[in-house]
């Protein structure tokens, strides 16, 4: 549960962590909003305690002075340490309030501005502080601090900043900054967020820091932030969702590396010189992420650079350690290379599959390309065919470079040798997507590596292959169960070509809540899917689980794509719009569906950006879809009875104190159908 900081102002903002509800000196139509020019977050965790600062500038674009209060959710066992509204040189102290005394108030504010957004926030505890006249065109800042005690979830500690202002104001947040740093006295193991694609940085194995920033944005939803921490070699982190139906996600990540953890690597850098990795963009920056590269390698690795374009000339015609010596002549050959000829991959890769390789150690080939085979083997089943009987072990990782890349041929190496495949746009900076592509595989922990769940009937899990695990990475999986209990899991793997075994007793529990993790599963269940016709073809089984899991959970599919509208779609660029994008193999379509689908498979992000702004919206485990002006429960029934209850009615207030968690469910312009403890209701404004 939250408690909320409320600031009532006479035209309304609710913002983010904070709002300032404008009320207005006469009736109106329709509610006033301020804008916010800027939502600055840092967050400060310490073992199991955040300290968090808010600072924030509302700005009134009307042209009449309003005044108010403001409003801020914060969580049910923090602590206000600080607060400041700043009226000029003026600084106005606020109030934290009882629960239903927080209520009753804010029932009047619901009563008084009839503001269906507001009803998202319903169930909250408030802090408020009244804002003194706010006079057109003024600024006014607002600071806040406070403590709070992080709850463990499972293996995870949870860490949620509110952020939701759907319908809260009508200009997006100019400048939304959100810094997280963790630390903690065992190392982390492992750390993501079902709800926004964030940008984690291992400062050291005890410190990791977070950061997320937006500019121009009307944020849809919470930020939530899980973390774990293990003295482990090997740290096990379970989340699980039960009701009817158990749901799990399982996080395993490797310790820091050291002399005598770490294992050495054979590894070939292949790089395509065609004519069309021309221009300093492309072959320069492969140039300099290649030699950031060659100065990554231990000592006792042992590595070869092939270019290839028309033809195939290898810098060392066998593997050799990564000696000093090695590495500069390396990078002095990378240096004298240019972009010239045709794209002959079947020989590039025939001849990096070729070279003698240890049984003790991993064999890598990190493959950077940005177009189509053109010379020598061309079609892609024979490449993969000759590509399939000389990988004894070795894994690809490619990237693909450009909307040219055949993407087919990219996902299938990746998958045929438990490899992995990734895209860059021309327009991103290649250098550092190079250099992030190659440290994702730089120190290998464990490879060919298996999980057993012992008795929790674990099926329909993703990945169904497991690539290797590596140092400062993690491997998630996500699917179901059928028996709760403690049950032993079993990780399987090998170093230095020894197997190595490690067990943990995990409890799969008879009921638990993490409503985000349904429809994570369902996501990577769909990007399965969608991956399995787009490289295999389209059968009628596969087509229709799609669209079932689609209409379902509310994703959106090249085969449900009917349920938004085209200018709808374009307003998302990551949604996959055109069914025939899945049989391509280049160009900008192909493209776009490899690197969705891709998303879509590795993913932990329950909602991505841009999903609620479609005519849909997922509310808790609920998926609601905009139907002849009426937002409607999935789970609704044309033939169920229905109760109908009138918005702001003394009988749909009562209803909402009986059932507060319902306001979220009602929180939409327009007529609202939902299903609730198996009665259907409709509320009528």
């Amino acid at each position: 549960m939250k408690r909320w900081i409320l600031f009532l102002l006479v035209p309304s903002t609710l913002l983010a962590d904070g709002v300032i509800i404008p009320i207005p000196p006469r009736p109106r139509p329709k509610p006033l909003y301020l804008d916010l020019e800027y939502h600055k977050v840092k967050v400060r965790i310490e073992e199991n305690v955040a300290q968090v600062e808010v600072d924030e500038v509302f700005v009134n674009p009307h042209a009449e002075t309003l005044e108010g209060e403001f409003i801020f959710p914060i969580p049910e066992e923090a602590t206000i340490s600080s607060f400041a509204l700043y009226m000029g040189d003026k600084k106005v102290e606020g109030e934290v309030l009882k629960r239903e005394e927080a209520r009753k108030i804010y029932e009047e504010i619901l009563r008084r501005r009839r503001d269906p957004a507001l009803l998202e926030y319903y169930d909250q505890n408030l802090f408020r502080a009244r804002v003194f006249p706010f006079s057109p065109e003024e600024r006014r800042r607002i600071t806040l601090e406070y403590e709070q005690i992080l709850s463990r979830r499972g293996e995870f500690v949870e860490f949620r900043y509110p952020l939701k202002i759907e319908g809260l104001t009508d200009s997006p947040i100019e400048e939304l900054v959100i810094d997280v740093e963790i630390r903690t006295e065992a190392p982390i193991k492992s750390v993501f967020s079902p709800s926004h694609e964030i940008d984690a940085v291992m400062a050291s194995e005890n410190e990791i820091r977070i950061g997320y920033e937006k500019s121009h944005i009307r944020p849809t939803q919470d930020l939530i932030v899980y973390f774990s921490t293990s003295g482990e070699e090997l740290g096990f982190s379970l989340l699980t969702h039960r009701t009817d139906v158990g749901f799990f996600m399982l996080s395993v990540a490797p310790g820091v590396a050291t002399e005598e953890k770490g294992q050495e690597k054979d590894i070939v850098f292949l790089l395509d010189i065609s004519g069309s990795m021309a221009g300093r963009e492309k072959i320069g920056a492969a140039k300099n992420a290649l030699e950031f590269f060659l100065t990554s390698l231990d000592e006792l690795d042992r590595f070869t650079v092939i270019p290839f374009s028309t033809d195939v000339n290898p810098w060392q015609e066998e593997l050799v350690f990564a000696e000093k010596s090695r590495v500069e002549d390396a990078m002095e050959f990378v240096r004298g290379l240019k972009a010239l000829g045709g794209t002959n991959v079947s020989e590039a890769l025939n001849t990096a599959l070729s070279l003698s390789r240890s049984r003790t150690r991993p064999f890598y080939i990190a493959f950077i390309t940005d177009g189509r085979p053109t010379v020598g083997v061309t079609r892609l089943e024979e490449i993969l065919k000759l590509v399939e009987e000389g990988l004894e072990g070795a894994r690809i990782f490619a990237l693909g470079v450009g909307y040219n890349v055949n993407t087919h041929l990219i996902d299938k190496l990746a998958q045929a040798s438990k490899g992995m495949s990734e895209y860059a746009k021309p327009e991103e900076d290649l250098e550092l997507l190079l250099s992030d592509f190659y440290s994702k595989l730089s120190r290998p922990a464990l490879t060919d590596i298996s999980i057993e769940y012992g008795e929790a009937g674990v099926y329909e899990s993703y990945p169904q292959t497991l690539s290797d695990l590596f140092y400062g990475g993690q491997t998630v999986i996500v699917g179901k169960y059928r028996n709760p209990g403690a049950h032993t899991v079993v990780l399987r793997g090998l170093r230095r070509g020894k197997e190595e075994v490690f067990e943990r007793e995990l409890l799969f529990p008879e009921a638990s809540e993490h409503l985000f993790l349904p429809r994570l599963w369902a996501k990577r269940r769909v990007g399965y899917l969608l991956d399995e016709i787009r490289l295999h073809g389209e059968e009628k089984e596969l087509v229709d689980e799609i669209v079932d899991l689609g209409k379902r959970y509310g994703i959106v599919t090249p085969y449900t794509s009917f349920l938004v509208t085209e200018e709808e779609l374009a307003r998302a660029p990551d949604v996959i719009s055109d069914q025939q994008a899945l049989h391509l193999r280049g160009g900008r379509g192909a493209f776009r569906a490899a690197e969705a689908i891709g998303k879509m498979k590795r993913g932990t992000v329950a909602i991505s950006e841009g999903e609620e702004a479609l005519s849909i919206r997922v509310v808790d485990e609920k998926v609601f879809y905009l139907k002849d002006g009426a937002w409607v429960d999935s789970e609704y029934r044309e033939d169920a009875e229905e109760k109908i209850l009138i918005l702001w009615s003394e009988e749909f207030m009562d209803f909402l104190r009986k059932h507060p968690r319902v306001g979220k469910y009602t929180a939409f312009e327009g007529e609202v159908l939902f299903v609730y403890e198996g009665i259907t209701y409709r509320i009528k404004s």
